[in-house]
């Protein structure tokens, strides 16, 4: 994922491809905790729905980033920013209810984060 950020950044190509990994995409049960009693939960704190949200809203952004980077490269015929726009509202959408910046009175660091970054990536295609 942090390969994908990288390359927006600086417009590099990915350098880890999807077909190259053999790792099963992340899921909620990556999430829990095995032996939790034995941490001190005031020194390292505690894995919370938010952090789940957000590592795995994070991964869905950057699959539909690497979508739209490989199908619509610097050299594409057309004029393909509606079509990015339409991915990232879809994305955008399909977001929990919780993760949602606009509907959200108190939106937390998580979810600013989150868009944050959605709108760099938005602003980055077009």
């Amino acid at each position: 994922m942090r390969d994908g950020h990288t390359q927006m950044a600086f417009g590099k190509p990915l350098q880890i491809q999807q077909v190259d990994c053999d790792v099963e995409p992340m899921s909620e049960t990556d999430f829990i905790e095995e032996g939790i009693e034995q941490i001190d939960i005031s020194l390292f704190g505690q894995c919370t729905r938010q952090h789940m949200l957000y590592s795995l809203n994070m991964l869905r952004l950057h699959e539909t980033v690497v979508l739209i980077c490989s199908a619509h490269s610097p050299l594409r015929m057309r004029d393909t920013s509606s079509e990015a726009k339409a991915l990232l509202l879809a994305w955008s959408q399909n977001l929990e209810p919780e993760m949602q910046y606009e509907s959200n009175p108190h939106p937390d660091f998580f979810v600013r984060i989150l868009h944050i970054f959605s709108r760099y990536q938005l602003s980055s295609l077009l």
